[in-house]
């Protein structure tokens, strides 16, 4: 890309702008952006840029481009309206009908498309037992407001698609692309690199091949259970016992008879 302050020559034809450059898409989008007229999801430059790109593959100019290309879970696709217009700028539709039969629960949206030079005409059909078992019937959004038109969506997309490979390059209608599940991210296990195998490393003539040298993982060291650790058993006190000291028995003399007289027998202690 040149400098942000270099002009650079975007010419213009009777279909508006022009380009002959990456430089001037990206700086279109640019100003699509700041003049606030990009849809929702196209709020980066890069994200106009793609939308642009996938318009002039299919003939569109640049504001029909980002007006009808929906980039819905990373995929371009474009709206049903533009669709027909693509498939009727052809010059090659002799015939195009759309009906839906029936009432409630047993309605069938059906489109009928003719292309020149095909004998047999395209036949679709889009059922409300075919929402059902898809799991659209009675979602929230357009199939709850306007069921009719999304069965009658259903059945155009499958139609031109079939008839007009050629001019839809592929895309899908985006009222078919919105009723997609998001993709999720696989998750993906991790790559051990390869050991290798010092026993069959060869040398050519005479020459050692040097060996990268492989780290090795370290062999997990296992944690041995820790012991819980035991309570401390409270040491039991023993009281002493005191042993019962015999009392020796004092053998008395029985005196029947004997009496004390101090004045004959004279003072005990003098």
């Amino acid at each position: 890309m040149t400098d942000n302050n270099q002009l650079v020559h975007v010419p213009v034809g009777s279909k508006g702008v022009q380009f002959d450059s990456m430089d001037g898409m990206i700086r279109f989008a640019g100003a699509v952006i700041r003049a606030g007229l990009a849809p929702k999801g196209l709020d980066r430059p890069e994200q106009c840029f793609i939308a642009l790109q996938m318009g002039m593959e299919i003939g569109m100019s640049p504001m029909q481009s980002l007006q009808n290309i929906a980039v819905i879970n990373g995929k371009p696709s474009i709206y049903g309206d533009a669709a027909l217009a693509l498939a009727m700028g052809t010059g090659l539709v002799e015939d195009f009908q759309e009906k839906i039969e029936h009432e409630g629960d047993d309605r069938v949206a059906y489109c009928f498309v003719k292309r020149a030079g095909v004998e047999t005409p395209i036949i679709s059909t889009f059922s409300v037992a075919d929402a059902k078992t898809a799991g659209l019937w009675g979602k929230g959004g357009p199939w709850k407001q306007y069921p009719n038109r999304m069965l009658q969506m259903r059945a155009r997309g499958f139609a031109l698609r079939d008839s007009f490979p050629d001019a839809l390059q592929g895309l899908v209608l985006a009222e078919e692309a919105q009723d997609y599940r998001t993709p999720r991210n696989a998750e993906t296990a991790p790559v051990e690199p390869p050991k290798l195998d010092m026993a069959k490393v060869k040398t050519r003539g005479g020459v050692e091949i040097p060996v990268p040298e492989v780290e090795e993982e370290a062999a997990p060291v296992e944690e041995k259970p820790k012991k819980k650790a035991k309570k401390a058993k409270k040491a039991e006190v023993v009281q002493p016992v005191a042993e019962e000291v015999p009392v020796p028995e004092i053998e008395t003399t029985a005196f029947d008879g004997l009496t004390f007289d101090e004045e004959e027998d004279g003072a005990l202690f003098d």
